[in-house]
């Protein structure tokens, strides 16, 4: 446990830094594109002082790295760091509004390009979905975990219908990722770090919806979703 705090501790103020290097580059020009290079860095070396690598199966399949949708499982908040180190594209996570709260490192989030979520302000969250499109039209991809939050038993959970609302409404293919193995590492509401291995399964990507599609077509697509993702899941 002292390990791990003394981890947690490095990763800190390594993070400190690169929040200022990457509060400097948002305000240059192409600055969101910038900051998420010093993202995968941050990525790489918070896996690097844990003992954490990772592996990826099926990359062949991202024929190209441009206005993708995004959706995995979510079991640890290392599975934010493997998705954006490791996962080709211009990385635009969705989160819930909250993070925006975070002192710094909210601001970085928000400005940096991510996409806060309000669900409880039907207007607020109709600008999020415009936003999303935005996002998807200029070549980014959004990543969503449509289980909401990490699971607390290391079991896939159920899925909720908002983040195949906004991957059908934002016109993009979506490629689902089983994340496998990083729930043992670092266990919701854990402050111990345990070296290990996670383990990234990219499935085929399902072909975007019609503009027009409907509650149906959402709920299809949910089904595929989870269906391709529990094929790789291995319970934690």
């Amino acid at each position: 446990m002292i390990l791990s705090l003394l981890k947690i501790a490095l990763l800190f103020l390594y993070t400190v830094v690169l929040s200022l290097v990457g509060g400097v580059m948002l305000l240059t020009k192409d600055g969101q594109r910038k900051w998420f290079r010093v993202g995968q860095h941050w990525a790489h070396a918070i896996f690097a002082v844990c003992g954490i690598t990772v592996t990826m199966s099926g990359l062949e399949k991202i024929k190209d790295a441009r206005s993708i949708v995004y959706l995995a499982n979510h079991a640890s908040m290392f599975d934010i760091w493997a998705l954006m180190g490791w996962l080709p594209g211009q990385l635009r996570f969705v989160g819930k509004k909250e993070v925006n709260y975070i002192p710094v490192l909210g601001w970085l989030w928000k400005y940096s390009g991510n996409i806060p979520i309000d669900r409880k302000t039907p207007k607020k969250y109709l600008k999020s979905l415009e936003i999303a499109h935005e996002t998807i039209v200029s070549g980014n991809c959004i990543v969503m975990y449509p289980e909401g939050t990490r699971t607390d038993d290391g079991k896939l959970q159920e899925f909720k219908r908002g983040p195949f609302s906004l991957a059908v409404k934002s016109g993009a293919s979506v490629v689902p990722i089983t994340i496998n193995g990083s729930f043992r590492l670092l266990k919701k509401g854990s402050l111990k770090i345990t070296p290990g291995r996670i383990d990234l399964v990219i499935h085929d990507a399902i072909p975007a919806r019609a503009s027009q599609a409907t509650k149906e077509d959402e709920m299809q697509l949910m089904e595929q979703v989870r269906g391709a993702i529990a094929s790789a899941y291995i319970n934690q």
